[in-house]
């Protein structure tokens, strides 16, 4: 059996002291964070004044959760992570604010999803893009005009 080293044990408390609060300085940490279940979003509000809303369905293993679920979120005591107790979630804030909502597949998995949104073939979109362009297409876009002050 090893032997136990006080000292050790204490360098060790020590310099993770050191790295939470080296952390704390380094970088945006939650303040409050809630959810809002009119537009189904995460709200998280940083100790920079500034704030981040992040819809739910974003989140990997939330899109089913219940109201209830979702409002008993709470941040991590370093503040540094976004918990859902009940749904035994956690985000870090850091990746969070990094537009990462989940594993790497689950972010594939949105970019893939997202990138369909707009190539859907309907037969109305077909005849209206046929329809558009008997008129000349698209119409270009208008250079604003400008105003010259009088001299």
């Amino acid at each position: 059996m090893a032997e136990y080293d006080a000292s050790a044990l204490e360098r060790a408390i020590e310099s993770a002291r050191e790295a939470g609060q080296a952390r704390q300085l380094a970088g945006p940490l939650a303040e409050r964070v809630r959810y809002d279940g009119r537009s189904r979003t995460l709200v998280i509000y940083l100790n920079t004044g500034y704030g981040v809303m992040i819809p739910v369905r974003s989140l990997q293993g939330l899109a089913g959760a219940t109201s209830q679920q979702l409002r008993e979120v709470t941040f991590s005591p370093s503040r540094t992570g976004i918990r859902f107790p009940a749904l035994d979630a956690v985000f870090s804030l850091d990746g969070l604010l990094k537009g990462i909502f989940g594993t790497e597949r689950w972010m594939q998995d949105l970019r893939t999803a997202a990138a369909k949104g707009g190539s859907a073939r309907s037969a109305a979109k077909i005849n209206a893009a046929r329809a558009n362009g008997k008129k000349g297409g698209r119409p270009r876009k208008q250079q604003p005009h400008l105003v010259v002050a009088p001299e």
